[in-house]
């Protein structure tokens, strides 16, 4: 199969052109273009509305864990942002104040992300988190497992990579990270994963994947250890451990979240909330 590159939303194809052929504003325009020609009628939008809210609840899980109350000194996190950064966007409400209106909006958040389809880190580049008036710095390509970055006031770096070639070849360590996956794990993605976690991420982990029927090597080790958060309890060690269940879509995404301290959720869920613990 021959696509480069998908679109926003529902991940419309991209099929005419190579995108490293267009200009970042090229590839921005025509991802959001495909993305408002998407049919959203009826029960499908609101089926998507409900699907929203659970992801939401997802990340403000996240970003309460990182509120300056419990943690107040400074942050570097690593993301996977989503094209209008709402995660980034939150964390920065939430430890910073009225950031977007200050000269320097990040004093104690730093924010790096990563992004590997080439359409989707154009469009995100054009929206990415700074203060008012501030530019989207283009740094010059150096690394060699990064395509393109970028980066603001704001936001430090958002490399155009893959998660893992970043995890291989850059030795930055942060004091957290949101590795927020789209498709399953599997044991080779587990053992970079773990690596990873142990060598480089000091405070708290954060892991969103799907969790839908595995097979094949992650199905015989989920076996063993007798379903999937003993397997992730045994790969990834910590002090506190969070297992949740969320609707995402049509899919079932599990959210894990490993500490080397408690953890505390400082926020109600509500009454009609879809998480399930594990």
């Amino acid at each position: 199969m021959n696509d480069y590159g998908h679109g926003i939303g529902q991940l419309e194809i991209v099929r005419t052109q190579n995108p490293y052929s267009l200009s970042i504003d090229e590839l921005a325009h025509r991802q959001i273009a495909s993305n408002n020609r998407r049919d959203a009628r009826g029960g499908i939008a609101f089926a998507r509305k409900g699907m929203a809210k659970q992801k939401d609840l997802a990340r403000d899980r996240i970003v309460s864990l990182f509120k300056t109350k419990r943690w107040p000194g400074g942050l570097s996190i690593l993301t996977m942002p989503g094209v209008g950064w709402p995660f980034e966007n939150k964390l920065l409400n939430a430890r910073e104040g009225n950031w977007s209106q200050k000269k320097r909006p990040s004093q104690n958040t730093h924010i790096y992300s990563i992004e590997n389809d080439p359409a989707l880190f154009a469009a995100a580049a054009l929206s990415i988190p700074r203060g008012m008036n501030a530019p989207i710095v283009n740094y010059p390509k150096s690394e060699r497992w990064t395509a393109r970055t970028v980066g603001s006031n704001a936001v430090r770096r958002f490399h155009n990579c893959d998660l893992f070639n970043l995890i291989r070849h850059d030795d930055r360590a942060f004091d957290a990270a949101w590795i927020d996956l789209t498709g399953p794990l599997t044991p080779l993605r587990m053992e970079l994963i773990r690596e990873f976690y142990e060598t480089r991420v000091a405070g708290i982990l954060a892991l969103t994947f799907l969790g839908a029927r595995t097979t094949g090597e992650t199905g015989v080790e989920i076996a063993e250890c007798g379903g999937t958060p003993e397997w992730l309890r045994r790969e990834l060690r910590g002090d506190e451990q969070q297992l949740f269940r969320y609707r995402d879509g049509a899919s079932t995404m599990v959210q894990y979240v490993v500490a080397r301290s408690e953890i505390e959720y400082n926020y109600d869920l509500g009454e009609n909330n879809q998480w399930e613990a594990a």
